[in-house]
């Protein structure tokens, strides 16, 4: 009971932190959420431009593209800003007893909240191109876990963060070239020098997200145990890192 108390208080302020940090981003801003498509979008219309170069072969192309770059949008701005997550907040964990889960959470909520924007324009598109929007319905599903996939990696990352102050810079170089070497912008059966799609997480959501959602088809097997074993690995071993660590953070920060 003690457990579920604590777990609820926490969640619950973990919401409060997410909801004022969303707000406070667009606060004095003119376009306001619009700021959260414009990336997107750019790299959108950029990649669109060239898409006799990446992807003349793939069916709605523009589909295809956009949620690639959605999702890993998701992903790498969330894991981003979680390595600051508990550095960021020295002061408050020297000076008072707070939970230290809540900082990584509301990082993850916030940027929930900024994806829905993302996917509204996503199912947009998903009418302009005449495909059925419903499918829409089992990407919830499949964002589920890698909200539980990015959740572990984020403690892991935060945890990681108050030991290597720099580490966020190597990361943001990690990204760019996980973002280059996932097909986000070119066909996934394009073969690489080196194909690590195998061990890469994000291209399971991904695809399996294509799969469903554009294509209207099954994901294989393989790739949904994937979705499920990466997803639960990431969570269980981000909180066992995470709560070794972080009665030592006041020590670090």
């Amino acid at each position: 009971m003690e457990v579920y108390h604590k777990i609820k208080s926490i969640l619950r302020t973990s919401l409060a932190l997410a909801k004022a940090g969303f707000k406070l981003k667009n606060e004095g801003s003119y376009l306001g959420i619009l700021w959260y498509l414009l990336d997107p979008l750019v790299m959108f219309f950029i990649f669109l431009v060239i898409r006799n170069i990446t992807g003349k072969d793939i069916e709605n192309y523009p589909l295809y593209l956009l949620i690639g770059l959605i999702m890993f949008n998701f992903f790498r701005k969330t894991t981003g800003e979680s390595i600051r997550a508990i550095a960021g907040n020295s002061n408050l964990i020297r000076s008072i007893r707070v939970n230290r889960e809540m900082f990584v959470i509301s990082i993850v909520l916030k940027n929930v909240f900024s994806h829905f924007f993302e996917i509204i324009l996503f199912m947009v598109f998903l009418v302009i191109f005449k495909v059925s929007i419903l499918n829409i319905l089992f990407y919830f599903l499949i964002f589920a876990f890698f909200c539980l996939f990015v959740l572990g990696f984020s403690f892991i990352l935060s945890t990681v963060g108050v030991y290597i102050y720099d580490f966020g810079n190597l990361w943001n170089i990690f990204t760019r070239l996980l973002w280059f070497a996932t097909p986000i912008f070119y066909s996934s059966k394009l073969k690489l020098p080196i194909n690590i799609n195998s061990f890469n997480p994000v291209y399971y959501f991904i695809t399996a997200t294509r799969k469903i959602v554009i294509y209207n088809t099954v994901p294989e097997s393989s790739m949904i145990l994937g979705i499920v074993l990466f997803s639960l690995i990431s969570f269980l071993l981000g909180i066992f890192i995470f709560e070794k660590f972080k009665y030592k953070f006041a020590e670090k920060i």
